[in-house]
Protein backbone atom coordinates (compact mmCIF):
# COMPACT_ATOMS: atom_id res chain seq x y z
CA UNK A 1 0.00 0.00 0.00
CA UNK A 2 2.85 2.05 0.77
CA UNK A 3 4.41 5.02 -1.65
CA UNK A 4 7.10 6.10 0.73
CA UNK A 5 10.66 6.34 0.01
CA UNK A 6 13.75 6.75 2.29
CA UNK A 7 13.65 3.34 3.84
CA UNK A 8 16.12 3.58 6.81
CA UNK A 9 13.40 5.94 8.38
CA UNK A 10 10.01 4.55 7.29
CA UNK A 11 10.75 0.59 8.62
CA UNK A 12 8.45 0.49 11.43
CA UNK A 13 5.95 1.86 8.93
CA UNK A 14 6.96 -0.63 6.63
CA UNK A 15 5.84 -3.34 8.83
CA UNK A 16 2.66 -1.78 9.67
CA UNK A 17 1.88 -1.30 6.64
CA UNK A 18 2.37 -5.34 5.88
CA UNK A 19 0.58 -6.51 9.23
CA UNK A 20 -2.44 -4.37 8.56
CA UNK A 21 -2.88 -4.83 4.93
CA UNK A 22 -1.93 -8.84 5.73
CA UNK A 23 -4.28 -9.44 8.74
CA UNK A 24 -7.30 -6.67 8.51
CA UNK A 25 -9.92 -9.13 7.18
CA UNK A 26 -9.00 -12.32 8.86
CA UNK A 27 -6.92 -11.47 12.38
CA UNK A 28 -8.35 -7.82 13.12
CA UNK A 29 -6.74 -8.49 16.69
CA UNK A 30 -3.32 -8.68 15.32
CA UNK A 31 -4.47 -5.82 12.51
CA UNK A 32 -5.45 -2.93 14.56
CA UNK A 33 -2.31 -1.84 16.21
CA UNK A 34 -0.87 -1.77 13.09
CA UNK A 35 -3.43 -0.43 11.14
CA UNK A 36 -3.86 2.75 13.56
CA UNK A 37 -0.32 3.31 13.76
CA UNK A 38 -0.54 3.61 10.19
CA UNK A 39 -3.22 6.41 10.64
CA UNK A 40 -1.59 8.08 13.48
CA UNK A 41 1.79 8.20 11.59
CA UNK A 42 1.06 11.84 9.77
CA UNK A 43 3.61 10.38 6.67
CA UNK A 44 0.53 8.80 4.56
CA UNK A 45 -0.30 10.06 1.46
CA UNK A 46 -4.02 10.81 1.29
CA UNK A 47 -4.51 7.48 -0.81
CA UNK A 48 -2.77 5.29 1.32
CA UNK A 49 -4.39 7.00 4.41
CA UNK A 50 -7.38 6.10 2.72
CA UNK A 51 -7.06 2.85 2.41
CA UNK A 52 -5.64 2.34 5.89
CA UNK A 53 -8.84 3.84 7.26
CA UNK A 54 -10.68 1.06 5.09
CA UNK A 55 -8.48 -1.40 6.61
CA UNK A 56 -8.89 -0.79 10.07
CA UNK A 57 -12.28 -0.57 9.57
CA UNK A 58 -13.33 -3.98 8.26
CA UNK A 59 -10.96 -5.39 10.83
CA UNK A 60 -13.42 -2.94 13.28
CA UNK A 61 -16.23 -4.76 11.48
CA UNK A 62 -14.87 -8.40 11.96
CA UNK A 63 -14.73 -7.89 15.79
CA UNK A 64 -18.47 -6.27 16.06
CA UNK A 65 -17.56 -2.72 16.52
CA UNK A 66 -19.25 -1.25 13.82
CA UNK A 67 -19.79 2.15 15.26
CA UNK A 68 -16.32 2.59 15.10
CA UNK A 69 -16.02 0.90 11.81
CA UNK A 70 -18.50 3.22 9.91
CA UNK A 71 -16.32 6.38 11.37
CA UNK A 72 -12.97 4.89 9.83
CA UNK A 73 -14.94 4.65 6.19
CA UNK A 74 -16.64 8.10 6.55
CA UNK A 75 -13.04 9.48 7.19
CA UNK A 76 -11.93 7.41 3.99
CA UNK A 77 -14.36 8.39 2.14
CA UNK A 78 -13.74 12.33 3.20
CA UNK A 79 -10.35 11.61 2.07
CA UNK A 80 -11.04 9.92 -1.61
CA UNK A 81 -14.83 10.52 -2.12
CA UNK A 82 -14.44 8.25 -5.26
CA UNK A 83 -13.56 4.98 -3.23
CA UNK A 84 -15.72 2.42 -4.19
CA UNK A 85 -14.45 -0.01 -1.57
CA UNK A 86 -15.35 2.48 1.16
CA UNK A 87 -18.65 2.68 0.57
CA UNK A 88 -19.16 -1.23 -0.05
CA UNK A 89 -17.29 -1.72 3.39
CA UNK A 90 -19.14 1.09 4.66
CA UNK A 91 -22.69 -0.51 3.38
CA UNK A 92 -21.64 -3.69 5.59
CA UNK A 93 -20.82 -2.52 8.54
CA UNK A 94 -24.23 -0.51 8.61
CA UNK A 95 -26.13 -3.96 7.78
CA UNK A 96 -24.92 -5.23 10.93
CA UNK A 97 -26.59 -2.63 12.51
CA UNK A 98 -29.64 -3.86 10.70
CA UNK A 99 -30.10 -0.64 9.23
CA UNK A 100 -31.35 -1.86 5.55
CA UNK A 101 -31.93 1.44 3.78
CA UNK A 102 -29.08 3.36 4.65
CA UNK A 103 -26.64 0.09 3.75
CA UNK A 104 -28.62 -0.12 -0.04
CA UNK A 105 -27.73 3.63 -0.54
CA UNK A 106 -23.88 2.99 0.43
CA UNK A 107 -24.20 0.08 -1.58
CA UNK A 108 -25.69 2.03 -4.56
CA UNK A 109 -23.39 4.62 -4.79
CA UNK A 110 -19.98 1.91 -4.70
CA UNK A 111 -21.94 0.35 -7.79
CA UNK A 112 -22.35 3.54 -9.20
CA UNK A 113 -18.52 4.70 -9.23
CA UNK A 114 -17.94 0.66 -9.93
CA UNK A 115 -20.53 -0.67 -12.14
CA UNK A 116 -18.80 -3.82 -12.57
CA UNK A 117 -18.16 -4.65 -8.69
CA UNK A 118 -19.25 -7.73 -8.68
CA UNK A 119 -18.83 -7.53 -4.41
CA UNK A 120 -21.21 -4.76 -4.06
CA UNK A 121 -23.48 -6.48 -6.12
CA UNK A 122 -23.54 -9.34 -4.09
CA UNK A 123 -23.61 -7.47 -0.79
CA UNK A 124 -26.75 -5.44 -1.60
CA UNK A 125 -28.24 -8.60 -2.55
CA UNK A 126 -27.87 -9.83 0.89
CA UNK A 127 -29.59 -6.64 2.01
CA UNK A 128 -32.69 -6.86 -0.02
CA UNK A 129 -32.55 -10.56 1.29
CA UNK A 130 -33.27 -9.92 4.59
CA UNK A 131 -35.67 -7.35 3.92
CA UNK A 132 -37.41 -9.53 2.36
CA UNK A 133 -37.54 -8.86 -1.39
CA UNK A 134 -36.29 -11.96 -2.59
CA UNK A 135 -36.72 -11.25 -6.12
CA UNK A 136 -35.00 -8.61 -5.91
CA UNK A 137 -31.82 -10.10 -4.24
CA UNK A 138 -32.07 -12.38 -7.43
CA UNK A 139 -31.80 -10.03 -9.41
CA UNK A 140 -28.34 -8.50 -7.68
CA UNK A 141 -26.59 -12.32 -7.45
CA UNK A 142 -27.65 -12.42 -11.13
CA UNK A 143 -25.49 -9.36 -11.87
CA UNK A 144 -22.80 -10.38 -9.98
CA UNK A 145 -22.72 -13.88 -11.20
CA UNK A 146 -22.65 -12.37 -14.65
CA UNK A 147 -19.71 -9.83 -13.82
CA UNK A 148 -17.78 -13.10 -11.80
CA UNK A 149 -19.33 -16.23 -13.44
CA UNK A 150 -17.15 -18.65 -10.65
CA UNK A 151 -18.58 -16.50 -7.85
CA UNK A 152 -19.13 -18.85 -4.98
CA UNK A 153 -20.75 -16.56 -2.32
CA UNK A 154 -23.17 -15.30 -4.82
CA UNK A 155 -23.90 -18.45 -6.79
CA UNK A 156 -24.60 -20.20 -2.81
CA UNK A 157 -26.47 -16.91 -2.24
CA UNK A 158 -28.74 -17.02 -4.66
CA UNK A 159 -29.08 -20.86 -4.66
CA UNK A 160 -30.77 -20.30 -1.02
CA UNK A 161 -33.24 -17.84 -2.01
CA UNK A 162 -34.18 -20.63 -4.43
CA UNK A 163 -34.01 -23.05 -1.71
CA UNK A 164 -37.08 -20.73 0.53
CA UNK A 165 -39.05 -20.31 -2.80
CA UNK A 166 -38.84 -24.15 -3.05
CA UNK A 167 -37.26 -24.37 -6.41
CA UNK A 168 -35.01 -27.02 -5.46
CA UNK A 169 -33.81 -27.84 -8.88
CA UNK A 170 -32.64 -24.39 -9.76
CA UNK A 171 -30.67 -24.49 -6.04
CA UNK A 172 -28.72 -27.28 -7.00
CA UNK A 173 -27.44 -26.19 -9.99
CA UNK A 174 -26.09 -22.79 -8.15
CA UNK A 175 -24.90 -25.18 -5.48
CA UNK A 176 -23.39 -27.24 -8.39
CA UNK A 177 -21.70 -24.61 -9.58
CA UNK A 178 -20.19 -23.26 -6.48
CA UNK A 179 -18.90 -26.46 -6.08
CA UNK A 180 -16.82 -26.58 -8.77
CA UNK A 181 -15.34 -23.02 -7.83
CA UNK A 182 -15.02 -24.20 -4.22
CA UNK A 183 -14.69 -27.87 -4.22
CA UNK A 184 -13.21 -28.13 -0.46
CA UNK A 185 -15.69 -25.92 0.72
CA UNK A 186 -17.90 -28.21 3.25
CA UNK A 187 -21.08 -25.73 3.85
CA UNK A 188 -21.85 -26.36 -0.38
CA UNK A 189 -22.12 -29.51 -0.19
CA UNK A 190 -23.92 -29.72 2.83
CA UNK A 191 -26.23 -26.58 0.98
CA UNK A 192 -26.69 -29.15 -1.88
CA UNK A 193 -27.28 -31.72 0.08
CA UNK A 194 -30.71 -29.78 2.30
CA UNK A 195 -31.73 -28.64 -1.58
CA UNK A 196 -31.80 -32.70 -2.64
CA UNK A 197 -33.53 -32.83 0.80
CA UNK A 198 -36.48 -30.96 -0.38
CA UNK A 199 -36.69 -32.91 -4.13
CA UNK A 200 -36.82 -36.37 -1.45
CA UNK A 201 -33.90 -37.43 -3.00
CA UNK A 202 -32.51 -38.82 0.23
CA UNK A 203 -30.10 -40.85 -0.77
CA UNK A 204 -28.46 -37.82 -3.20
CA UNK A 205 -28.71 -36.17 -0.40
CA UNK A 206 -26.90 -38.39 2.11
CA UNK A 207 -24.11 -38.84 0.01
CA UNK A 208 -23.39 -34.78 -0.07
CA UNK A 209 -23.74 -35.15 3.37
CA UNK A 210 -21.76 -37.56 3.80
CA UNK A 211 -18.86 -35.62 1.71
CA UNK A 212 -19.50 -32.96 3.85
CA UNK A 213 -18.84 -34.71 7.23
CA UNK A 214 -15.52 -36.09 5.82
CA UNK A 215 -14.43 -32.56 5.32
CA UNK A 216 -15.41 -31.46 8.45
CA UNK A 217 -16.08 -33.99 10.94
CA UNK A 218 -16.71 -31.94 14.11
CA UNK A 219 -18.90 -29.40 12.33
CA UNK A 220 -22.53 -29.80 14.41
CA UNK A 221 -24.76 -28.50 11.96
CA UNK A 222 -23.26 -30.32 9.21
CA UNK A 223 -23.82 -33.63 11.46
CA UNK A 224 -27.59 -32.22 12.46
CA UNK A 225 -28.36 -32.17 8.97
CA UNK A 226 -27.24 -35.76 8.20
CA UNK A 227 -29.28 -37.19 11.19
CA UNK A 228 -31.93 -35.46 10.23
CA UNK A 229 -31.84 -36.74 6.04
CA UNK A 230 -31.27 -39.83 7.79
CA UNK A 231 -34.24 -39.72 10.18
CA UNK A 232 -35.89 -38.89 6.55
CA UNK A 233 -34.56 -42.37 5.16
CA UNK A 234 -36.14 -44.12 8.27
CA UNK A 235 -32.47 -44.93 9.56
CA UNK A 236 -33.70 -43.86 13.14
CA UNK A 237 -30.59 -45.25 14.75
CA UNK A 238 -28.20 -43.53 12.12
CA UNK A 239 -30.05 -40.29 12.60
CA UNK A 240 -29.50 -40.72 16.50
CA UNK A 241 -26.54 -41.54 16.11
CA UNK A 242 -25.29 -38.33 14.44
CA UNK A 243 -27.88 -36.02 16.11
CA UNK A 244 -26.16 -37.01 19.29
CA UNK A 245 -22.60 -36.18 18.15
CA UNK A 246 -24.22 -32.52 17.22
CA UNK A 247 -25.77 -32.23 20.47
CA UNK A 248 -22.04 -33.37 21.79
CA UNK A 249 -20.38 -30.59 19.92
CA UNK A 250 -23.36 -28.00 19.82
CA UNK A 251 -25.24 -28.44 23.13
CA UNK A 252 -27.27 -24.88 23.21
CA UNK A 253 -28.97 -25.45 19.98
CA UNK A 254 -32.51 -26.37 20.92
CA UNK A 255 -33.61 -27.29 17.55
CA UNK A 256 -30.98 -30.34 17.84
CA UNK A 257 -32.43 -31.60 20.96
CA UNK A 258 -35.75 -31.62 19.73
CA UNK A 259 -34.74 -33.95 16.51
CA UNK A 260 -32.59 -35.96 18.87
CA UNK A 261 -35.54 -36.67 20.97
CA UNK A 262 -38.11 -37.46 17.80
CA UNK A 263 -34.87 -39.95 16.43
CA UNK A 264 -34.15 -41.31 19.37
CA UNK A 265 -37.60 -41.81 20.22
CA UNK A 266 -38.50 -43.37 16.31
CA UNK A 267 -35.73 -46.14 17.29
CA UNK A 268 -37.77 -47.24 20.47
CA UNK A 269 -35.77 -45.69 23.51
CA UNK A 270 -37.58 -43.70 26.49
CA UNK A 271 -36.22 -40.61 25.26
CA UNK A 272 -37.52 -37.90 27.76
CA UNK A 273 -35.07 -38.46 30.35
CA UNK A 274 -32.17 -37.60 28.09
CA UNK A 275 -34.06 -34.26 26.99
CA UNK A 276 -34.67 -33.22 30.50
CA UNK A 277 -30.89 -33.51 31.04
CA UNK A 278 -29.53 -31.94 27.66
CA UNK A 279 -32.42 -29.11 28.12
CA UNK A 280 -31.07 -28.25 31.06
CA UNK A 281 -28.21 -25.88 29.63
CA UNK A 282 -30.24 -24.19 28.00
CA UNK A 283 -30.43 -20.22 28.57
CA UNK A 284 -32.77 -19.26 25.88
CA UNK A 285 -36.66 -19.24 27.33
CA UNK A 286 -38.11 -18.36 23.37
CA UNK A 287 -38.75 -20.47 20.89
CA UNK A 288 -38.96 -23.57 20.32
CA UNK A 289 -38.04 -24.05 23.97
CA UNK A 290 -42.28 -24.87 23.95
CA UNK A 291 -42.04 -27.99 22.02
CA UNK A 292 -39.05 -29.30 24.47
CA UNK A 293 -41.62 -28.48 27.58
CA UNK A 294 -44.24 -30.14 25.74
CA UNK A 295 -42.83 -33.37 24.89
CA UNK A 296 -41.43 -32.93 29.11
CA UNK A 297 -44.91 -32.58 29.51
CA UNK A 298 -45.05 -29.49 31.37
CA UNK A 299 -47.12 -27.44 28.69
CA UNK A 300 -49.62 -28.50 26.24
CA UNK A 301 -50.16 -28.55 22.36
CA UNK A 302 -52.10 -25.31 22.88
CA UNK A 303 -49.62 -23.77 24.44
CA UNK A 304 -46.58 -24.19 21.62
CA UNK A 305 -49.13 -22.99 18.67
CA UNK A 306 -49.73 -20.13 20.73
CA UNK A 307 -45.82 -19.58 21.01
CA UNK A 308 -45.06 -20.12 17.35
CA UNK A 309 -47.60 -17.53 16.30
CA UNK A 310 -45.27 -14.08 15.98
CA UNK A 311 -45.31 -10.53 14.32
CA UNK A 312 -42.27 -11.55 11.60
CA UNK A 313 -44.22 -13.03 8.61
CA UNK A 314 -40.97 -15.49 7.67
CA UNK A 315 -40.50 -16.74 11.23
CA UNK A 316 -44.19 -17.58 12.15
CA UNK A 317 -43.91 -19.30 8.90
CA UNK A 318 -41.05 -21.70 10.22
CA UNK A 319 -42.27 -21.71 13.35
CA UNK A 320 -45.53 -22.62 12.47
CA UNK A 321 -44.26 -25.31 10.51
CA UNK A 322 -41.72 -27.06 13.32
CA UNK A 323 -44.65 -26.39 15.75
CA UNK A 324 -47.35 -28.89 13.33
CA UNK A 325 -44.84 -31.29 12.15
CA UNK A 326 -43.54 -31.84 16.47
CA UNK A 327 -47.09 -31.75 17.10
CA UNK A 328 -47.45 -34.65 14.39
CA UNK A 329 -44.74 -36.53 15.86
CA UNK A 330 -46.24 -36.45 19.48
CA UNK A 331 -49.60 -37.53 17.78
CA UNK A 332 -47.64 -40.65 16.23
CA UNK A 333 -45.99 -41.24 19.23
CA UNK A 334 -49.37 -41.47 20.85
CA UNK A 335 -50.76 -43.91 18.17
CA UNK A 336 -52.92 -40.94 16.93
CA UNK A 337 -52.32 -41.76 12.88
CA UNK A 338 -55.44 -39.27 12.08
CA UNK A 339 -54.86 -36.25 13.80
CA UNK A 340 -50.49 -36.85 12.83
CA UNK A 341 -51.64 -37.24 9.19
CA UNK A 342 -53.50 -33.48 9.83
CA UNK A 343 -50.81 -32.11 11.57
CA UNK A 344 -48.02 -32.92 8.86
CA UNK A 345 -50.68 -31.53 6.36
CA UNK A 346 -50.61 -28.26 8.72
CA UNK A 347 -46.57 -28.07 8.65
CA UNK A 348 -46.73 -28.79 4.83
CA UNK A 349 -49.51 -25.85 4.35
CA UNK A 350 -47.18 -23.38 5.63
CA UNK A 351 -44.77 -23.39 2.75
CA UNK A 352 -41.69 -22.48 4.79
CA UNK A 353 -39.82 -24.79 2.07
CA UNK A 354 -36.66 -24.63 3.44
CA UNK A 355 -37.60 -25.73 6.47
CA UNK A 356 -36.61 -29.44 7.93
CA UNK A 357 -39.88 -29.73 9.25
CA UNK A 358 -41.51 -28.77 5.98
CA UNK A 359 -39.52 -31.68 4.27
CA UNK A 360 -39.83 -34.28 6.95
CA UNK A 361 -43.92 -33.40 6.90
CA UNK A 362 -43.69 -34.53 3.44
CA UNK A 363 -41.78 -37.78 4.77
CA UNK A 364 -43.95 -38.70 7.51
CA UNK A 365 -46.93 -38.47 5.36
CA UNK A 366 -44.98 -40.90 2.36
CA UNK A 367 -44.43 -43.34 4.95
CA UNK A 368 -47.85 -42.82 6.57
CA UNK A 369 -49.03 -43.45 2.86
CA UNK A 370 -46.84 -46.45 2.38
CA UNK A 371 -47.54 -48.82 5.09
CA UNK A 372 -51.38 -47.93 4.45
CA UNK A 373 -50.67 -49.12 0.75
CA UNK A 374 -51.43 -46.43 -0.61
Amino acid sequence: MLTLGCKAQVSQLVIDDEQCEKNFATNPDLALPHCTALVESRRLSQEDLASAFIFRGVAYTNKGDFDRAIQDFDQAIRLQPNRADAFNSMGMAIDYKRDYDRAIKNYDEAIRLKPDYADAFNNRGLVYEEKGDSDRAIQDFDQAIRLRPAYAEALDNRAGIYLFKGDYDRAIQDYGQAIKAEPNNAGNFNDRGIAFNGKKDYQRALQDLDQAVEMKPRDASILGNRGVTNFFLGQFKAAEDDLALSVRLMPTDPTSLIWLYVASSKSGENAVPELRKNSAVLKSTGWPLPVIQMYLHVNTSSDVLVAAKGNDAIRNKKQLCQAYFFLGEDALFHGNLTEAKKLFQEAIATRAMDAFEFMGASAELDRINTKAGK
